[in-house]
């Protein structure tokens, strides 16, 4: 995956690799759901998304291929899949065209990407992209969003998570933000989104480490306001918390705060990071 994402609703991930980071779009949407927690903004420069997240006019005559087009309609003619891309040639998804469907790799499957990992080029089938490219320039196939950027649809058990201003909407795993395992994918972390908690490729930053985007963390943990008497920075930075329950769920004589608001989902759920 690729994008970014800082305390306050967002991640990393990069384009053509590991990840880097993704900037949520979705309204209201702060980290864990706390009012407490900062909001900060896209760790690299995207540039312009304009022509990658809407539809575009299809030309008349000629190839479409490189063509603008909506990832959540699909709307390329067929033959062809609207794709993100990085329209840099850089690290970051920033925007969506039209290319060819070249291979018949299903969501789930193993991939391979020409020429970078952001090029949007690649053996997966229309509707899905391959993502957690690596230096051989092989991936997996995940789907894209369906349905609109207002009413974005996957299949059950995933939810959108919609980053980079828009350019990059994939169906990832939800997850429950209290499980000891709750990433079938291995380093993993699940994060907040838009009041749904989703599986992200985490960096697993210890507890009271300085952090600057949700999962840079390790499982089990987000990043944060430096609260907790644990944090390592200043207080300006963020600082890797612990999501909680109860009280007994929390270290270093601290409490469990549940967030504020609450999540509708997790109507309890709450941070370690109050002094007992």
């Amino acid at each position: 995956m690729c994008g970014l994402l800082m305390i306050g609703g967002c991640f990393t991930d990069k384009g053509g690799g590991s990840a880097n980071a993704m900037d949520t779009t979705s309204a209201g949407s702060t980290s864990a759901g706390s009012t407490s927690l900062p909001t900060t903004g896209p760790q690299t420069d995207t540039g312009s998304t304009s022509e990658g997240t809407s539809s575009g006019e299809m030309p008349t005559t000629g190839s479409p291929e490189g063509q603008p087009c909506d990832p959540y309609s699909q709307d390329c003619p067929d033959g062809f899949k609207c794709a993100p891309y990085a329209s840099n040639d850089g690290p970051v998804w920033d925007a969506n065209k039209c290319v060819p469907v070249t291979g018949n790799d299903t969501p789930g499957q193993g991939c391979t990407v020409e020429g970078s990992g952001t090029s949007g080029y690649d053996s997966c089938i229309k509707g899905v992209m391959c993502t957690n490219v690596g230096d051989a320039l092989t991936g997996l196939c995940t789907s894209l969003c369906g349905g609109s950027k207002e009413n974005p649809t996957c299949d059950l058990g995933l939810g959108c998570l919609s980053s980079n201003e828009g350019a990059l909407n994939l169906c990832v795993q939800r997850c429950d933000p209290l499980d000891n395992n709750p990433c079938v994918l291995a380093d993993q972390v699940c994060v907040e989104n838009d009041d749904a908690f989703l599986c992200i490729e985490g960096f697993g930053l210890e507890m009271g480490a300085v952090c600057e985007f949700l999962n840079d963390c390790g499982e089990g943990l987000f990043c944060g306001n430096s609260v907790a008497s644990y944090c390592k920075g200043s207080g300006m930075e963020g600082c890797c918390l612990s999501y909680c329950d109860d009280d007994l769920d929390c270290p270093d004589m601290t409490l469990c705060t549940v967030f504020d608001p609450p999540s509708s989902e997790y109507p309890m759920l709450g941070y370690c990071g109050v002094a007992a």
